[in-house]
């Protein structure tokens, strides 16, 4: 399933205390600022490549566990694009009409085409 949405990330990025969120994004590796996101493609309950809005952020996501809200998703929202998305705490949402369904994210990983992303995808999944 693949759509031109606004798509985005709810952002937990661990910092210790007095620790900049942007510092820490610049300094860990882990940590990406996806902002607004345009396209985006599910591989499947834990996978999803999507497409930044300058046309130079792509990323291969993973969730933590089955995402059940994830192949359904016709939209996705992070409350500020230019938080950075990290490794581990990292939430995706789903709203659905007044719920919100939230995913945690396990990996982030910056990829330079969705053919890659299914290349990883399918290296990973399909071993």
């Amino acid at each position: 399933m693949s759509g031109v949405v606004a798509l985005g990330f709810l952002s937990a990025c661990a910092t210790s205390e007095g620790t900049n969120a942007s510092t820490t994004a610049s300094e860990d590796p882990s940590c990406h600022v996806i902002g607004k996101i345009e396209k985006w493609q599910i591989f499947d309950h834990r996978h999803v490549y999507v497409e930044g809005a300058d046309g130079d952020s792509r990323f291969f996501l993973t969730t933590r566990s089955m995402c059940r809200a994830m192949p359904n998703a016709r939209l996705v929202e992070i409350p500020n694009p230019q938080e950075p998305v990290c490794n581990s705490g990292s939430r995706i949402a789903f709203p659905d009409g007044e719920r919100r369904k939230t995913c945690t994210l396990s990996r982030v990983e910056k990829v330079a085409s969705v053919d890659e992303a299914m290349a990883l995808f399918n290296a990973r999944v399909h071993q």
